[in-house]
């Protein structure tokens, strides 16, 4: 869940309305990332076990968030705060410290990836600067859009979009989160016609 919590009339919690689109979720290892729904939500497959950085990105946010997320069997709920944003640059290179440590990389005007784009310009872009295959302009692999209406009710999904950029089959994690998107409208449905 990411979202803007001044927003909202309960401090600390998501309220409906506080949700943050479009905000770009990374895990540090993997080739998978995603970008939130219209009402904050997102999902992304991780592994089920240890320990992993995500970091959030991206203007709605208005910085970048790095947190560390302990994995297990469940599913674990990740929230990002807009408050949360850290936009420190301590070497003034108009990338911040935080996006830095997070993607190895630190000289604004270098190609890590070799893909035509330096780091400053995907920083800018909110695209990963160790892939090739992520460069301004494009959202680094396929991208599947959220059912039509947009979905989301109280519970913060909203859809959400599921990258691979890595190439795997993201046509199959798209149509299970459009597939488990479905399951819950239809409950949703059947407890509003009692």
């Amino acid at each position: 869940m990411v979202h803007d919590d001044s927003l909202g009339t309960t401090p600390g919690f998501y309220d409906i309305g506080e949700g943050l689109a479009d905000v770009r979720i990374t895990p540090k290892t993997g080739s998978y990332f995603t970008r939130t729904g219209a009402a904050g939500g997102y999902a992304i497959p991780v592994g089920t076990g240890g320990s992993l950085e995500v970091m959030a990105s991206g203007s709605a946010l208005g910085g970048v968030v790095v947190k560390t997320v302990t994995l297990g069997a469940e599913n674990v709920k990740q929230v990002f705060r807009k408050g949360e944003a850290a936009s420190t640059d301590g070497d003034a290179d108009g990338m911040p410290d935080a996006w830095e440590t997070f993607f190895g990389v630190t000289d604004p005007a270098a190609d890590a990836d070799g893909d035509g784009y330096t780091n400053l310009q995907e920083y800018q872009g909110n695209t990963d600067p160790t892939l090739a295959t992520s460069y301004p302009g494009s959202d680094g692999g396929s991208v599947t859009p959220p059912p039509s209406g947009g979905g989301g009710g109280g519970g913060g999904g909203g859809g959400c979009f599921v990258s691979n950029v890595g190439g795997a089959a993201p046509g199959a994690l798209a149509a299970l989160a459009l597939g488990l998107l479905a399951l819950f409208a239809s409950r949703l449905q059947g407890k509003s016609a009692r």
